[in-house]
Protein backbone atom coordinates (compact mmCIF):
# COMPACT_ATOMS: atom_id res chain seq x y z
CA UNK A 1 0.00 0.00 0.00
CA UNK A 2 1.10 3.54 -0.72
CA UNK A 3 1.39 5.96 2.06
CA UNK A 4 -1.59 8.74 1.58
CA UNK A 5 -1.92 11.69 3.61
CA UNK A 6 -5.70 11.47 2.59
CA UNK A 7 -6.62 8.37 4.11
CA UNK A 8 -5.41 5.32 6.04
CA UNK A 9 -7.63 2.80 4.91
CA UNK A 10 -7.32 1.72 1.29
CA UNK A 11 -10.74 -0.65 1.18
CA UNK A 12 -12.67 2.38 0.46
CA UNK A 13 -13.56 4.94 -1.29
CA UNK A 14 -12.19 8.23 -0.52
CA UNK A 15 -15.28 9.95 -2.65
CA UNK A 16 -18.37 7.80 -1.76
CA UNK A 17 -16.90 5.17 1.00
CA UNK A 18 -17.78 2.16 -1.27
CA UNK A 19 -15.77 -0.76 -0.15
CA UNK A 20 -13.94 -3.26 -2.28
CA UNK A 21 -11.74 -2.67 -5.35
CA UNK A 22 -9.91 0.34 -5.49
CA UNK A 23 -7.92 2.24 -7.68
CA UNK A 24 -4.71 3.89 -6.62
CA UNK A 25 -5.48 7.48 -7.69
CA UNK A 26 -2.64 10.21 -8.24
CA UNK A 27 -3.20 13.64 -7.18
CA UNK A 28 -0.84 15.13 -9.13
CA UNK A 29 -0.64 12.73 -12.36
CA UNK A 30 1.74 13.34 -15.63
CA UNK A 31 5.21 14.69 -14.41
CA UNK A 32 4.40 14.67 -11.23
CA UNK A 33 3.38 11.18 -10.75
CA UNK A 34 6.31 10.04 -9.09
CA UNK A 35 6.67 12.86 -6.48
CA UNK A 36 2.97 12.16 -5.61
CA UNK A 37 3.94 8.87 -5.08
CA UNK A 38 6.39 9.83 -2.61
CA UNK A 39 4.83 12.61 -0.94
CA UNK A 40 1.65 10.48 -0.13
CA UNK A 41 -0.35 12.79 -2.72
CA UNK A 42 -2.70 9.68 -3.30
CA UNK A 43 -5.85 8.74 -2.75
CA UNK A 44 -8.23 5.13 -3.16
CA UNK A 45 -10.82 5.43 -5.36
CA UNK A 46 -13.49 3.07 -6.44
CA UNK A 47 -14.09 2.45 -10.25
CA UNK A 48 -16.91 4.87 -10.49
CA UNK A 49 -15.10 7.85 -8.73
CA UNK A 50 -11.79 7.19 -10.46
CA UNK A 51 -13.13 6.74 -14.50
CA UNK A 52 -16.60 5.09 -14.95
CA UNK A 53 -19.24 7.76 -13.24
CA UNK A 54 -19.57 11.33 -15.17
CA UNK A 55 -18.42 13.24 -12.17
CA UNK A 56 -15.50 11.25 -11.63
CA UNK A 57 -11.86 12.43 -11.36
CA UNK A 58 -10.96 11.78 -15.36
CA UNK A 59 -14.25 13.02 -16.52
CA UNK A 60 -14.12 16.29 -18.23
CA UNK A 61 -15.30 18.66 -18.41
CA UNK A 62 -16.54 18.37 -14.88
CA UNK A 63 -12.65 18.57 -12.91
CA UNK A 64 -15.09 19.86 -9.57
CA UNK A 65 -13.51 16.22 -7.67
CA UNK A 66 -10.08 16.50 -9.19
CA UNK A 67 -10.07 20.45 -8.47
CA UNK A 68 -10.81 19.77 -4.64
CA UNK A 69 -7.96 16.76 -4.89
CA UNK A 70 -5.60 19.25 -5.70
CA UNK A 71 -6.38 21.80 -3.71
CA UNK A 72 -6.61 19.69 -0.48
CA UNK A 73 -3.35 17.78 -1.60
CA UNK A 74 -1.66 20.69 -1.52
CA UNK A 75 -2.91 22.02 1.97
CA UNK A 76 -2.03 18.36 3.81
CA UNK A 77 1.48 18.77 2.01
CA UNK A 78 2.01 21.89 3.16
CA UNK A 79 0.78 21.16 6.53
CA UNK A 80 3.23 17.61 6.43
CA UNK A 81 6.23 19.07 5.35
CA UNK A 82 5.79 21.92 7.16
CA UNK A 83 6.08 24.56 4.58
CA UNK A 84 5.80 28.69 5.67
CA UNK A 85 4.14 29.70 2.31
CA UNK A 86 3.98 28.33 -1.21
CA UNK A 87 7.01 28.86 -2.80
CA UNK A 88 8.91 24.94 -2.12
CA UNK A 89 5.07 23.33 -3.32
CA UNK A 90 5.08 25.01 -6.48
CA UNK A 91 8.94 24.27 -7.04
CA UNK A 92 8.17 20.96 -6.51
CA UNK A 93 5.01 20.77 -8.41
CA UNK A 94 5.08 23.49 -10.64
CA UNK A 95 1.89 25.77 -9.53
CA UNK A 96 -0.18 26.75 -6.93
CA UNK A 97 -3.38 25.27 -6.49
CA UNK A 98 -4.97 27.48 -3.59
Amino acid sequence: MVKSLFQTDKDHCYFCDRKGYMHLHHVFGASNRKHSTEDGLVVYLCPYCHTIDNDSVHMMPNAGKDETLKYLGQKLWEEAYHCNGHEEFIQRYGRNYL
